[in-house]
Parts: structure tokens; C-alpha cells; sequence
């Protein structure tokens, strides 16, 4: 029933004193009247109980009024009625002050204390002093509780000046606090006039509402501090500015700082979530918690506080929080331990008036997969029969198992799992799903909050091996029988992929003790091995027969036994040396994709070394390691192989570079090289340059496999440079700007035919360089520019020739500069003596033309008769022509032996003869 205003109210003297005709009334409820116009609210601020009214005795009427030195003036106050009448009973208490002080201007001590008989009366004397001219005082009075002032009185004269700003003005406390008390704290300044200061104005406004206090300075004395109480929570500007000893004063010159006060706490708030009333709601070991936004004035939220179980779990600053359509919430930092829990939180604003939540919200945490118990886990069973009983228990202390389940499948199958509910009891795996390539299964459960766990481990599965029902034999990879004959491209490269026992035997008691004439079984170990004393499973062998020596036995076939599945899980382990082949074949009997194939460092076997197989001569691996077959592979540097049969889901993959999605640039190429001799083929060769090639063996080259016995091999011979020395299939370097070349070797049977090398994609190398093979044996060269191919003939008393070769692609300098001491580029016209000579069944013969010119080659006999033309009137560019006569006539019939001549005819391009010789050579039964 009161509604006073405050002091600072905006709504003092803010109303109207009529409105629509109406007077408002001219007293409030207290019947005190009123000053000024109506507040706005039911208490005048400042009215009293009577119309108070003052006066003093100065006759002049100016616009400003003077008094002098040493004069006396009488101010008298009276106490009336509305109209007009003096109230002479009112007594109302007096009080008397002159501000800013009374250092030139004093009430006398005689002043009245009360209005008895209705006025009150004081004589105010100025000073005698002539330092006080200019000096502006105002008569306080203080009425019943009532406040006047009088207006302005100047001594005399006008003296203008106001004190400049005070120097380092601050506040303390200087942030939100929830106590109202502040201090001003400041550096009197030095000026020009340095007048006296005799008092200050200190204005505090939160925006709205403004009241100045006049402060006065104690005689002698000059304050440095002052001190004001809020009057309600808010955040207020207080400016000061100095008053001289004459009450000079300017706001222009006013410093200011801000005054924070909160002293009321954050609105109330309730939790969310997680909350439960009835049943346990289980959350994560870091949950996320929720609840209601709350507001605050004036200073604003500054953190949360959650407790958890009555301890401080974090603060969290406004800037920490999500805030979401009304809510905030917050995702717990440190892991909670299984168990129940209770939380609530603490609303803090930046004055530290805290609020807590309105309840306490309640759950729990189960963090523990449910427990998977499985003694005795399956090892090893028989094909077709169904398996022992699989006994699995569970268990979970917080929310309950919610399933446990047995998801089984065939090794290899690569298809998805079936799978048992295993909470019912336990269960068996029907022998309809026992095969002979192996067992895989595992074991999940989770409880009723989502906690999962599996058996043996989460992306894991537990291999169980199955012995065969029937006889591993080699018809399950050759239905007809293996396959016989007696060229290098007879023989098989096998592995077995099951385990068996007495593998050797089973070949011996077959095939009879060891004979190179009947049949052959080589193992390999940093070298061929003839004979091993094993053959055992993940290990591979060549084997070559001939027919003709087993015919009672049309279809050969070993017979190994029963066998055992391999392991699927740990991968199986092959071990390798680097630098050295090993021989390998896969111990399953299905394929495993080559990306599932990879080293200790988990790098693919692609780019970890080089693999081959054998199909008749060496061959790419392929994508897949296939069963029953033999594969070889050396090492850049790892010490084992993992085959990984456990399929998607559970095997590892390692992906390998292909260079194919790398195209080449223009300074970039590739030459393929195959060298033939009549059914065997040695394909795998390739040189050239790639700008992502590293010096020294990388991911680009392949190693040469070991020769195979009565192969045709073509090898790149890198055993003497510093950096990864070794025979190589493929060598790709970084291009140069002068070029690069390669020594070769060939080893050919001597089977009385011709070796052929032919080079692809000599169409890419930049125009400006050369291309030049250089026989290093025979000190014969060509251009393969002119020719992508080269020949020469199996001639020779051992089982295998050999040529040195080198290949050299770049400028015209660089190609003369490593042409292996061979002439590149002849300086004459020469017919060379054939060879080898004397020669069965074939001779090579080697011609040069020092410029492009017309050639004829011509074999006779002791008559004179012209046996056939290897050359008919043929147009060629300058360098060197090797041509091979294999004893034949021009019918294509065999010629006796003896001695024949070769003559040679050679126009140059203006059809003058610069050649014309003739040589002999001896053919030898």
C-alpha cells in the first residue's frame, strides 16, 4: 500500500496536472502536498505537509543576485495552506547548510530550529575576505523532511573557470558485485588558476534516472575518494567533476567510470534430462545433460555449475554451453563409473548471486558389454558331421543382456553368416555346413543400453580346421591327369592346399625313385633343390614328366590322403628372406584376392616385392592366389607374408599402386621387351622412365624370377650399381634430359632355332633421342628405330647361349658415349665374317652400311648355284643388319653340309656399287 518512488525514479514530477479537463489533486494520500507536478506513483517524493515558501531581504531584482562583503542577509521560510494562509501552528523541525560549503558564506548560530508560529528564519553572513568575490553558494533547508534549495547568490562579482578533470579516476570493486557500497578513487589535477577546491559533483545514472550529490571539501582539506551506495540492482555511470573555492563547476570537464551491481539471483530453473522417476534410465559413461535456460538481470549468467552425487563435477562458461530451442545443454568431459547417480546444477551470474535448479534429476550408468563366457571353443571336426555341442553363457551386472548370438559360416564361402540365438541354450552346427574348406564363427551380445561386445574380439572370428571326408588328390585341379612332357613349358608350378601327411611318398610310390629321365621335382631355397626330401602344404614345386615312360599309368594322379583345412584366423604366415625368392602356394582351397596378401607392415605384396606364377613360361600372379597352384615372389625388404583368407569384414586389405591411373606425360615411356624361342616366351621384361620412380628398387620395378631349366630367359642385369643391386624384369627410372640404357641378358636353349626380342612402344620416346641395341657378345648394333625387333641363332655346344646386351635410348652424345666400345654408326661398307662358323644348324651374318643403300645377299654352293637370297635388292638406312641362315634352300629343304659362300651386292643410293664380296663358311653335321 505504500508505492513510493525511489529517490532516482524517472516517474518523479513525470505526470500531468490535468488531463481531459480534470485537475489532478494537490495532495497524496498522506495529505502532504506536493512540489511540483504529480509522480507517478501513490507517495509524493519531496512533497510536506505544509505549501513552504522563502525569502530573503535583498531589494535588488537582477538576473543574478550579488550580495557583498560582510553583508547579512535574512532568510525566512513559512509554512501556508493552499490558500495562502501562514499555518502558525505547524513546528515543523528546521535544518540550515549552505552549499557547496560555508567557507565564504555561514549560517549564524542563532538560526531557527523549528517553524513555531509557522516560519523559521537564519541570517547568512558573507565573508570579509576579498578572495571570496566571485564565490556561488545556494541556502539548504531541510522542513519536516521536506528539501529546498535556494537559488544562486555570487559574491559581488563573476568568476569563471572551472577545475579541470581529476586525473586516474576509478571504481572499486571494479566488476559485478552483489554489494551496493562503491568507491571513488581519484588524482586531484594541477591547473593553470589553482584556485581552491572546495567540493565536487558526483551524477549517478543507470540511463534513466539521474541525482547529482554535491560533496563539500572539510576546511584545509582535499578529498581524494568518495563513496555511494546503489540504490537497486543495475549498472550505473557516476561522473565527477571538481568545484573551486569560488563554485565554479562544469560537466564538460567530468570523468566517469561504471558502477555494477547484481545483488538478485538467476531466474529459477528446472533439469530435463536425465531424468527418471519410476526406473533407472541407464546413459552413456559421459552423458549429455539437459535443462532449462535461465535468465538474469542485470548482470547476466556467467556459469553453470552441475553437481553430481553432491560433488562439483565441472563449471561450464556461458560460451561452454549448446543452447536449443529453450534448453541448454552440456556433453560430459570425464567418464562416470558404473552405478546410480543423482545431479542438479547452480545457476551463477556475474556478481556470484547463484540459483539451483529447481529438483535433482536421477540415472544410471552401465559402461560394461555383458560378459561372454565360452570354455572349450572348437578346433578342429569332421567333414560333414555336426559339430560338438557349443556351450556359451552371459552375463551383465548393470541393465541385463538383451541377446547373445552364434553367427557361423563356411571358410571362403565369402557370403554372410547364419545365425543362432544362443540365450536359449546351446547350440550345434549341422555337418550340411561342415565342408572341407574350414569353419569360421563368432559370438556378440550387447545389453539393454546398447553395450556390445564379441568373441574372440569386436571385427574378429574364431577358425575352426575340418579334416576331409574324402582323399585330397591332384585331379581336384587336373580332372584328366597332370599333365605331362619334356619342354621347359611342361612343367607345373604346384602347391597342395590342404595338410597331409606323406605327400612325398605319395608322388615316389607313383612315380618311382628319383630320374631325370622319367620324370623331375624341384623345390627351390636361395637355389634350385632337385629332389626335396618334402612336400608339405604353403611350400611350392615344380614337376615334369614325361608320358612316354608312365603309359600303363594313362592319368597320373597322387593321391595324398585325407587333409586338414588351414586356419583362417591368425592369417596364415609364409616366411621370407629379402633378396632371395621363395617359393609359395596358397594353404586354401579357394582364392584369396592378392590385396588380402600383405607383410608384416601390413604393405600389399605388389608393391612389398615381386610375385610371378608359371603357366609354361613365368607370368603375372594375377588378382587372386588360386589353389593347387605355385607361386614365387622376392622380397624389397619385408620378412613375412600374410594370407589373409578371412574375407570382408574380418581380413585386412592393403591396397596396391597401379601405375595405370597415373598417365604419362610427354617426357615419360615405357618399352615393353619379349624374348621368344620356339614355344618358350619370356614376357615380363619392360624398362623406362616415370617421374614418380625413385632411384634404386621401388614399387615400379619387379625383380627377374629364377631361370627355370630349358626356359629362354631375358634379364636386366643392375648387379653392379651401388643402390639395390639384383637381376630385374622391370627397371623404371626418372627421366634426364641426356638419357639412360640398360644391360641385358639373354640365355637362350641351344635348340637349333632363333631367339626373337621385339620391343613395344618405341613410338613414345621423344624424337630427338636414339635407339640403340648394342650385342656386347658379338660386337654387333641396331638402330631399332628402323626395326622394333632383333634375331639372332641358338647356335652353340652348350645347353644354353648367352648374349650381353645393352639397350641405350637418348641423344645421339649419350648413345656414342655408352655404346659398350661397338661402333654405332659404321664408317664403312663392310660384309663380316659369319658366325659361328663352322655352324649346325644355323649362322648368323652381320652386314654394314655406312649410308642408306640397296642390298642383295646371296648364298651359293662350291658349283656356283645359287641356293637362296636372304636379302633380294632390299632398301636400307644406314648401320648394322644381321642376318641368320638356318641350312635351308629356298624351297625351305635342308642343304648338305660342307662349305657354302655368302656374296654380298651393296648400290648406294645413286645405284653405284660399293660393295661387292663374297665370304666362306663351313655347315657341319
Amino acid at each position: 500500500g505504500d508505492y513510493r518512488l525511489s529517490s532516482t525514479s524517472a516517474l518523479i514530477d513525470a505526470g500531468a496536472s490535468n488531463y481531459g479537463g480534470e485537475n489532478a489533486p494537490q495532495i497524496d494520500s498522506r495529505n502532504y502536498y506536493r512540489l511540483g507536478l504529480p509522480d507517478i506513483g501513490a507517495l509524493e517524493t519531496g512533497a510536506s505537509k505544509y505549501l513552504l515558501a522563502m525569502a530573503d531581504d535583498i531589494t535588488d531584482d537582477k538576473d543574478t543576485t550579488f550580495v557583498e562583503l560582510t553583508q547579512e542577509v535574512k532568510f525566512t521560510i513559512t509554512t501556508g495552506d493552499i490558500d495562502g494562509n501562514i499555518i502558525t501552528d505547524s513546528n515543523e523541525p528546521v535544518k540550515w547548510d549552505i552549499f557547496p560549503n560555508q567557507k565564504y558564506a555561514r549560517v549564524d548560530t542563532d538560526a531557527d530550529t523549528s517553524t513555531s508560529g509557522g516560519s523559521a528564519s537564519a541570517t547568512v553572513t558573507v565573508t570579509s575576505e576579498e578572495k571570496g568575490k566571485g564565490f556561488r553558494f545556494r541556502v539548504i533547508w531541510d522542513v519536516g523532511g521536506a528539501f529546498l534549495r535556494s537559488e544562486m547568490y555570487v559574491i559581488e562579482e563573476v568568476v569563471t573557470g572551472a577545475p579541470p578533470p581529476v586525473a586516474n579516476l576509478t571504481i572499486m570493486p571494479s566488476d559485478w558485485t552483489n554489494q551496493p557500497n562503491f568507491t571513488l578513487n581519484w588524482d586531484i589535477p594541477s591547473w593553470a588558476a589553482q584556485r581552491e577546491l572546495i567540493g565536487a559533483v558526483v551524477e549517478i545514472t543507470d540511463g534513466v534516472n539521474v541525482y547529482n550529490e554535491y560533496m563539500g571539501f572539510p576546511s584545509g582539506d582535499t578529498l581524494t575518494n568518495y563513496s555511494f551506495t546503489a540504490p537497486e540492482a543495475g549498472q550505473y555511470d557516476a561522473y565527477l567533476w571538481l568545484i573551486d573555492e569560488l563554485g565554479n563547476e562544469d560537466k564538460d570537464s567530468s570523468m566517469s567510470v561504471t558502477a555494477y551491481f547484481d545483488d538478485v539471483a538467476p531466474e529459477a530453473f528446472q533439469i530435463h534430462s536425465p531424468e527418471s522417476l519410476e526406473e533407472i534410465i541407464y546413459t552413456s559413461d559421459k552423458p549429455r545433460f539437459y535443462w532449462e535456460e535461465s535468465g538474469d538481470y542485470p548482470s547476466g549468467i556467467k556459469e553453470w555449475r552441475l553437481f553430481i552425487n553432491n560433488n562439483l563435477y565441472g563449471t561450464y562458461m556461458v560460451n561452454d554451453v549448446t543452447y536449443d530451442n529453450g534448453d541448454v545443454y552440456i556433453d560430459a568431459e570425464n567418464a562416470l563409473a558404473d552405478g546410480y547417480y543423482d545431479w542438479y546444477l547452480e545457476a551463477t551470474d556475474h556478481a556470484e548471486n547463484s540459483t539451483m535448479s529447481s529438483d535433482t534429476g536421477h540415472f544410471g550408468v552401465d559402461l560394461s558389454a555383458p560378459n561372454i563366457n565360452h570354455p572349450g571353443p572348437l578346433t578342429q571336426v569332421d567333414e560333414g558331421t555336426t559339430t560338438p555341442t557349443i556351450n556359451v553363457s552371459f552375463s551383465d551386472g548393470a541393465s541385463g543382456v538383451r541377446f547373445g548370438r552364434l553367427h557361423y559360416r563356411r571358410s571362403g564361402s565369402g557370403s554372410g553368416f547364419v545365425t543362432l540365438d544362443l540365450l536359449g541354450g546351446p547350440v550345434s552346427i549341422p555337418g550340411s555346413d561342415v565342408k572341407e574348406n574350414g569353419l569360421e564363427y563368432w559370438i556378440d551380445t550387447e545389453d539393454n543400453v546398447g553395450n556390445y561386445d564379441a568373441w574372440p574380439g569386436i571385427g574378429e572370428l574364431h577358425s575352426v580346421r575340418v579334416q576331409t571326408e574324402r582323399n585330397i588328390t591332384t585331379a581336384d585341379n587336373w580332372s584328366n591327369g597332370i599333365p605331362g612332357g619334356t619342354d621347359s613349358t611342361n612343367y607345373l608350378f604346384f602347391s597342395i592346399p590342404f595338410e597331409v601327411s606323406g605327400a612325398k611318398s605319395a608322388i615316389t610310390s607313383l612315380m618311382g625313385p628319383p630320374d631325370e629321365f622319367k620324370y623331375r621335382l624341384y623345390a627351390y631355397n636361395n637355389g634350385w633343390q632337385e629332389d626335396p626330401s618334402s612336400v608339405t602344404m604353403g611350400n611350392a614345386y615344380f614337376f615334369i614328366f614325361d608320358p612316354d615312360k608312365y603309359t600303363e599309368t594313362p592319368n597320373l594322379s597322387f593321391d595324398f590322403g585325407q587333409g586338414v583345412s588351414t586356419a583362417t584366423d591368425p592369417p596364415y604366415q609364409v616366411n621370407v628372406t629379402p633378396g632371395q625368392w621363395k617359393f609359395f602356394g596358397s594353404p586354401y582351397n579357394y582364392n584369396v584376392p592378392l590385396d588380402n596378401v600383405y607383410t608384416e607392415d601390413e604393405e600389399n605384396i605388389h608393391d612389398a616385392g615381386s610375385i610371378y606364377t608359371w603357366s609354361g613360361s613365368w607370368s603375372n600372379a594375377g588378382s587372386s592366389l588360386q589353389p593347387w597352384k605355385g607361386y614365387v615372389f622376392k622380397s624389397g625388404g619385408a620378412t613375412e607374408l600374410n594370407i589373409d583368407a578371412r574375407g570382408s569384414g574380418f581380413g585386412k586389405m592393403a591396397k596396391a599402386m597401379n601405375t595405370d591411373d597415373y598417365p604419362m606425360d610427354a617426357d615419360e615411356w615405357i618399352i615393353d621387351m619379349i624374348a621368344t624361342t620356339g614355344n618358350a616366351r619370356d614376357e615380363l621384361n619392360a624398362v623406362g622412365v616415370r617421374h614418380m620412380a625413385e632411384d634404386g628398387y621401388d614399387r615400379l620395378d619387379e625383380f627377374e624370377p629364377p631361370a627355370v631349366m630349358g626356359d629362354i630367359t631375358l634379364r636386366i642385369d643392375n648387379r653392379d650399381r651401388e643402390e639395390s643391386p639384383d637381376l630385374y624384369a622391370m627397371d623404371i627410372r626418372k627421366p634426364n634430359e641426356a638419357g639412360h640404357y640398360w644391360d641385358l641378358q639373354v640365355f637362350t636353349p641351344t635348340n637349333g632355332g632363333r631367339t626373337y626380342l621385339t620391343f613395344d612402344g618405341l613410338g613414345y620416346i621423344p624424337e630427338e633421342y636414339d635407339i640403340f641395341l648394342i650385342n656386347k657378345t658379338t660386337k654387333q648394333a641396331k638402330n631399332l628405330e628402323w626395326e622394333s625387333s632383333y634375331r639372332f641363332a641358338n647356335t652353340g655346344s652348350e645347353s644354353h647361349l648367352r648374349q650381353d646386351l645393352r639397350l641405350v635410348v637418348g641423344t645421339k652424345q649419350f648413345v656414342e658415349d655408352n655404346n659398350a666400345g661397338v661402333n654405332l654408326y659404321p664408317d664403312a661398307f663392310v660384309l663380316s665374317q659369319n658366325y659361328p662358323n663352322p655352324f649346325n644348324p644355323q649362322t648368323s651374318i652381320m652386314i654394314s652400311l655406312e649410308q642408306d643403300a640397296q642390298l642383295n645377299l646371296i648364298i651359293y654352293n662350291l658349283l656356283g648355284e645359287e641356293i637362296t637370297r636372304l636379302a633380294a635388292n632390299e632398301h636400307r638406312p644406314a648401320g648394322y643388319y644381321n642376318f641368320i641362315w638356318n641350312g635351308t634352300n629356298a624351297m625351305g629343304s635342308k642343304v648338305s653340309t660342307g662349305v657354302y659362300f655368302y656374296h654380298a651386292m651393296i648400290r648406294d643410293a645413286q645405284g653405284k656399287v660399293v660393295l661387292n664380296k663374297t665370304r666362306k663358311m663351313i655347315f657341319l653335321k
